[in-house]
């Protein structure tokens, strides 16, 4: 079973859990998947005669779908590859606690919390984990510390999953509750849950989550980043002079970080941005090229760099920094309108023009092309210009 396989295989218990969330005995008519470690094939775990049966009780439930579990995953007892990916032993199978009683038990008499249950799918699938110091398999339990470590490990998984694949954010957090029961300090937790915050808009909450990342884990260059980050985002939502108190924090904050990973380019930009929130244009032209020269390939420290050459009016050098930053990343109209706009600044105009014709076809948004057209291409009436010197004059 190679890689793909396991993912595939792990996938397959999502679609489990998604059925057992309103479980209860018609679940047995459901067509529930498991991956075939032969053929890489999803097999549905009810043979087509066991869809229609009727079950009374939960105990002929569990006789079926445990004969029905232990079918389809028993080539894994033996599947040294899947041995090595997951570097523990998979052995299935104790009657007694069988997947299916596990799942049954916890959600006919709602015993738990039913995100405790994807943990427990995996915890059996895992039930026997290698012991290195005696070279015997050992049998898991919930008063075993690993048992906890191997839930948050398989809850986390799957959160981050989401995190990066679906942008569900809300659920995310959902997920992470859990973990948070078993492990309150665990900082990865915490700080994906602190960029669901943010993701959310949810900015002070955010920053008091980091906070405690920062109090955890001070030697981690990414909880100061992460605390920095949320101070200057409650800062931009509300730029008022009694909400500059954010900005310095958040400087501060970042020098924190910067003493723990000086070469850190995400804590270097943060840097620039506060420089320019401060309109210390040089001193921020100068953050970003030192975070260039730590990573050359770096596409935010370029985007950047150009912005803050273009708040100085050197048109010339911003130019040069968006049409490196589109090498990176052809397909960026936020760099394309900049692009663009430095040409007009430097009246260029031709070559301006040629690259909105360019941008209209390829572009995803137009209303930055029709923004551009506005301010470069549009002449004002005569009429109008009068009017706006006559009220200047006034």
């Amino acid at each position: 079973m190679d890689s793909n396989q396991v993912h595939q295989f792990y996938k397959s218990h999502n679609h489990l859990i998604d059925r057992l969330n309103s479980f209860d005995l018609e679940v047995s008519r459901e067509l529930l998947y498991i991956v075939d470690t032969k053929s890489n094939k999803n097999l549905p775990i009810f043979y087509p005669n066991q869809r229609d049966i009727t079950f009374d009780n939960k105990d002929e439930l569990k006789t079926v779908l445990s004969g029905a579990f232990k079918k389809n995953l028993e080539p894994l007892q033996t599947d040294e590859n899947i041995k090595n990916i997951f570097q523990i032993h998979f052995w299935i199978y104790d009657p007694e606690s069988s997947l299916v009683f596990i799942i049954i038990a916890e959600k006919l008499e709602q015993k738990g919390l039913f995100a405790k249950i994807t943990g427990k799918i995996d915890c059996e699938i895992t039930m026997y984990v290698y012991s290195k110091e005696n070279n015997t398999l050992v049998s898991s339990n919930e008063n075993d510390p690993r048992f906890n470590r191997l839930i948050i490990q398989n809850l986390f998984k799957e959160a981050e999953d989401l995190f990066y694949s679906d942008n569900e954010y809300k659920k995310v957090e959902s997920i992470l509750v859990h973990c948070l029961e078993m492990a309150p300090n665990d900082v990865k937790v915490l700080t994906l849950i602190a960029r669901c915050k943010l993701f959310l808009s949810e900015f002070e909450s955010a920053e008091d989550i980091f906070k405690k990342t920062t109090e955890i884990a001070p030697n981690d260059a990414k909880t100061w980043l992460g605390l920095a980050t949320a101070q200057m985002e409650i800062f931009k939502i509300n730029p008022r002079k009694e909400h500059f108190i954010y900005v310095e924090s958040s400087e501060q904050n970042v020098d924190q970080g910067l003493a723990v990973d000086p070469k850190n380019t995400e804590l270097i930009n943060l840097k620039g941005g506060i420089n320019m929130v401060n309109q210390d244009y040089q001193k921020a032209e100068e953050t970003f090229k030192l975070a260039l020269e730590i990573n050359p390939k770096d596409f935010n420290s370029q985007k950047n760099l150009g912005l803050s050459l273009m708040t100085q009016n050197k048109f010339e050098e911003s130019k040069h920094c968006f049409l490196k930053g589109l090498e990176m990343r052809p397909k960026d109209e936020t760099l394309a309108f900049r692009l663009i706009q430095s040409h007009f600044e430097l009246d260029e105009t031709e070559i301006a023009i040629n690259l909105m014709e360019e941008w209209k076809v390829k572009a995803h948004q137009i209303d930055w092309l029709e923004e551009l057209e506005m301010s470069y291409l549009t002449e004002v009436p005569e009429e109008l210009l009068k009017e706006n010197l006559e009220d200047n004059n006034q």
